[in-house]
């Protein structure tokens, strides 16, 4: 009698099989039902809580494929059967002739292979594997990882089909045992709050990563969980937090308070680092502010009162003073981060600080101070270089990626060469990591290296333009200043430059003026038409209420004073006056205030 080769195939592939898992623990089924071990994982030859399935199949000709080897499977007698188990399959195919076994996890295939690029595979008779060559059964540590992660994944998939109260039942009627419960679930939720933060920071969604951490945040739980969410919120803002600054101040008080409470000292310096980053921000703005309107008006014979005004109010003495405090201060909190080896958070913070002093080098360079600019970065230049070096052997992909964004950023004030180099070895990361957000920055921060920085508008060239050209110039500018001043700013902006045209409101009456009251934040990059306006009629000698809405204002004002006036005298179409008229606009209708204040 002839011994049939299906025999030996399964005898020689047996023990195959049993000798290269002699240290695990081989349980066979006889007979088989669609499953022919069960091995448990030993270590230091003790019994572990792990364990998984294996189906051997044995042939002596394999069939290979652009690397892959094909093997067919029954869907409703495997497949489908082995994904209803709570541990692992493992599908092993032993090649008689080269003497060797392929393996591949059956539920790790059928969830991220099949579910996705054959979403209809269920509804065979049979489904094509495909087994990859390299997935040679040489190494025991491989399938342990892979089991000990996939059976997570595997009883993770059964308990999130439970309803909300299945494998409670013991604890239903016990107030106490259930709130723990509650507490937990709370505290696994924030942390998959932070994590999807992540994942949405990584996809250039930055509106779903301020939801996660608004909810978390709104949770109000006053511990640990609530400061990260605090700072999280910090941490998430815009480079250019003016128009935020108040509130942001407000959120960093109140994480220090309640780090106080809860007597975590990191906590206490990091939030007192925001709450005097914020206050510098305030005082090397106004300081700069008022760079920028000294350079105009040494460029102009005359300009609107209210930058003299403004002139006046600004005590230069005073902001180089609170500067100095406060940059003292944060100085002395980043050094004690290094005292007590908060060196991640040290990075951090410093990183942050940095972000202060691109934007005002920034400044600097559109009045022509590239020199200053030049001698406060090239001493530090070796030191930003070693520290980047640092950071890179820390092995934190994002803190990497933020590093080189900034400190990217502090070279191209200055030595743009290095700023492309760094710039695109952050690229290159990015693409690696497949992180949309920093490929997006990266890539419009090389986009712009070497463009010329714009100057502020020379308002004594633009008195004798015509008013639309003055608005077309005007303009031009605004994709400029968002990416410069932030989404913060977006609001602000976008009205700004709604009401920047008032031709279609003179062309109304040539007795109707449109007077602009302008915010210093915009008025230096010559946006006049920042802040509240007013309207005014000169033959009768009126004035409107505020408002930062121009459209509305009109609205309201020709309703009240003009539907029934018998003096209207619409201008003619062609009307363009020379932009010196804003100025003369904002003269009278304070002469008409002061008339009959």
């Amino acid at each position: 009698m002839i011994r049939d080769r299906n025999a030996e195939l399964e005898t020689i592939s047996q023990g195959f099989l049993t000798t290269f898992f002699s240290e695990w623990n081989c349980n066979g089924y006889k007979p088989d039902y669609g499953l022919d071990y069960k091995v448990t994982i030993f270590e230091n030859r003790k019994i572990t809580e792990h364990y998984f399935f294996v189906q051997l199949k044995a042939t002596d000709s394999i069939d290979i494929n652009e690397g892959y080897i094909n093997f067919d499977m029954d869907v409703d007698k495997h497949l489908t059967f082995y994904l209803q188990l709570n541990a692992p399959v493992l599908l092993v195919l032993y090649d008689a002739q080269s003497q060797r076994a392929y393996w591949i996890n059956i539920h790790r295939y059928c969830w991220e292979d099949l579910d996705i690029n054959k979403p209809d595979w269920r509804s065979q008779k049979y489904r094509r594997l495909k087994i990859p060559e390299e997935n040679e059964l040489i190494d025991k540590d491989t399938i342990k990882e892979e089991v000990i992660k996939y059976t997570k994944i595997i009883l993770r998939k059964i308990t999130d089909s439970f309803s909300w109260s299945e494998g409670y039942e013991n604890i239903l009627s016990n107030a106490e045992k259930f709130k723990e419960k509650i507490d937990r679930d709370e505290l696994k939720l924030i942390e998959s709050r932070f994590h999807q933060s992540l994942l949405c920071f990584r996809g250039a969604d930055l509106t779903g990563m301020k939801e996660q951490y608004e909810k978390i945040y709104n949770m109000k739980r006053n511990d640990e969980e609530h400061l990260r969410a605090i700072l999280a919120i910090l941490m998430s803002g815009d480079q250019f937090p003016l128009f935020e600054q108040e509130k942001l101040k407000t959120l960093s008080n109140e994480g220090f308070t309640l780090a106080q409470d809860l007597r975590i000292d990191l906590y206490i310096m990091i939030f007192s680092f925001y709450h005097n980053y914020f206050e510098l921000f305030g005082w090397l703005f106004q300081k700069h502010q008022l760079m920028l309107i000294k350079l105009t008006i040494q460029r102009q014979e005359s300009q609107i009162d209210k930058i003299t005004e403004t002139i006046r109010n600004l005590d230069e003495n005073r902001a180089d003073q609170k500067i100095t405090q406060l940059e003292s201060e944060i100085h002395a909190l980043m050094d004690r981060l290094l005292r007590e080896n908060h060196l991640f958070e040290y990075i951090q913070i410093f990183l942050i600080y940095l972000r202060i002093e691109i934007i005002f080098s920034y400044t600097l360079r559109q009045i022509g101070k590239q020199d200053l600019v030049r001698q406060k970065y090239s001493p530090r230049e070796d030191f930003l270089i070693r520290l980047l070096d640092f950071i890179e052997s820390l092995n934190e992909d994002e803190l990497l990626l933020n590093a080189k964004l900034i400190i990217g950023g502090v070279f191209d004030q200055f030595n743009q060469e290095k700023a492309d180099e760094i710039y695109n070895s952050g690229l290159e990361l990015a693409r690696q990591l497949n992180h949309k957000y920093y490929i997006e920055k990266f890539t419009l921060n090389i986009s712009e290296l070497g463009q010329q920085i714009p100057a502020p508008l020379d308002f004594n060239t633009l008195m004798n333009t015509p008013l639309s050209e003055v608005v077309k110039m005007i303009r031009i500018e605004k994709p400029l200043l968002i990416n410069n001043l932030g989404s913060q700013m977006l609001n602000t902006i976008n009205k700004a430059f709604r009401d920047l045209d008032p031709l279609p409101i003179l062309k109304y009456c040539k007795n109707l003026i449109v007077a602009y009251y302008p915010q210093q934040t915009l008025m230096v990059y010559g946006v006049y038409s920042s802040g509240a306006k007013r309207l005014g009629c000169i033959k009768k000698e009126l004035s409107s209420r505020s408002s930062d809405n121009l459209v509305n204002l009109m609205g309201e004002f020709i309703h009240i004073n003009c539907l029934s006036c018998e003096i209207k005298e619409p201008r003619e179409e062609h009307f363009n006056p020379n932009f010196n008229i804003i100025d003369e606009m904002l003269v009278t209708i304070r002469n008409i205030e002061q008339k009959y204040s």
